[in-house]
């Protein structure tokens, strides 16, 4: 190179990181109790949540990993895949433990992280996020980990929060009023100035690592009179209440999501807007935004509006008769 060139490549530029994440994929998947031994199939493949992407196009408009020489060993193990760099065989594995686990892991293993949509001001500075989806059979053995068996021996795999504490990542409870009292009260050390986890099975005690964070949500409209959370909980938190956008914005999103013409997303959110006010007739829970663009979404493939409006956001509401036909009402009233 250029002698006059003093900047170490290989070690101080900003560059992908090509195969050498291989490894925090091996990582995350053994510390979540899968074998390096298990078996994987080494072939070219394409993910696309979106069902309308390709591989074929130029750019690709979907992930089509391959490998380097276009060459596949079929049916073969995680380890055989890493000693041949095999992509295809990586990327299966990324998605069964989950991308957001390999960030975590590689975040805490000391590796600036970053996601698409990262540029030169932010790159590398973004926080995994790992989400749990609450229910009432949750418990704090989720959160927190358990031990498992492996051959005649246990092994023990941390949970998602321990995780999150441990790599300093966001951890999202999502409907957190669904769980367990008993599971929520593991969160309270973390959720105060002591920003520590109690490991009751293993004996230890964790201190959240620098940028970890504790993010809960919930609707505190319908399941109020049956589930809140306790007082103590909710004081360790911020609140910031959401609501719906406004009209415009609102329907910005509807059309953007789903391909109808504007004024079509706006009749519906004026009708979305309408069918909320029916909260006072004894309505449980008005229509969110995502059944609004549920229901454009049929429209926009051709299904006539009355009946997409039926199927999509009359009937997932409601079973009673009279505010069935108040609805329907509305629906012939707006649109």
């Amino acid at each position: 190179g250029n002698p006059k060139n003093q900047v170490n490549f290989a070690s101080s530029a900003r560059r992908q990181p090509g195969s050498t994440f291989k490894m925090f994929d091996l990582a995350t998947a053994i510390s979540e109790g899968i074998s390096p031994s298990m078996q994987y199939l080494s072939a070219p493949f394409k993910y696309d949540p979106s069902g309308i992407g390709s591989c074929d196009t130029n750019p690709p408009t979907a992930w089509c990993p391959e490998t380097y020489d276009h060459t596949y060993l079929g049916s073969t193990s995680i380890e055989t895949g890493l000693l041949h760099s095999d992509n295809t065989v990586f990327a299966r594995l990324t998605l069964d433990v989950g991308l957001e686990n390999v960030a975590a892991m590689a975040y805490k293993l000391g590796v600036p992280v970053s996601t698409p949509g990262g540029n030169a001001k932010n790159e590398g500075q973004r926080t995994p996020l790992i989400t749990v989806a609450c229910h009432e059979d949750l418990t704090a053995s989720d959160l927190v980990g358990r031990y498992l068996l492996e051959g005649e021996t246990t092994r023990w795999i941390d949970g998602p929060l321990t995780r999150a504490v441990k790599a300093g990542a966001i951890c999202y409870l999502d409907e957190v009023v669904e769980a367990r009292q008993d599971t929520v009260v593991v969160m309270h050390p973390l959720a105060d100035d002591r920003r520590i986890l109690l490991i009751e099975k293993t004996g230890e005690l964790l201190e959240a690592a620098p940028g970890f964070q504790l993010v809960i949500s919930y609707n505190p409209g319908y399941q109020h009179a049956v589930k809140d959370l306790k007082p103590s909980t909710r004081q360790r938190f911020v609140a910031v209440e959401f609501d719906f956008p406004p009209p415009a914005t609102e329907s910005e999103i509807v059309a953007h999501e789903s391909g109808v013409k504007r004024a079509t997303a706006t009749a519906l959110v004026e009708l979305g807007r309408k069918v909320r006010r029916l909260k006072d007739q004894g309505l449980a829970e008005g229509p969110g935004t995502r059944l609004i663009i549920a229901t454009a979404r049929l429209i926009a493939s051709g299904i006539p509006a009355a009946q997409a409006c039926r199927s999509a956001l009359v009937g997932p509401l409601t079973d009673d008769p009279d505010l069935l036909a108040a609805i329907d009402d509305l629906v012939a009233a707006t649109l």
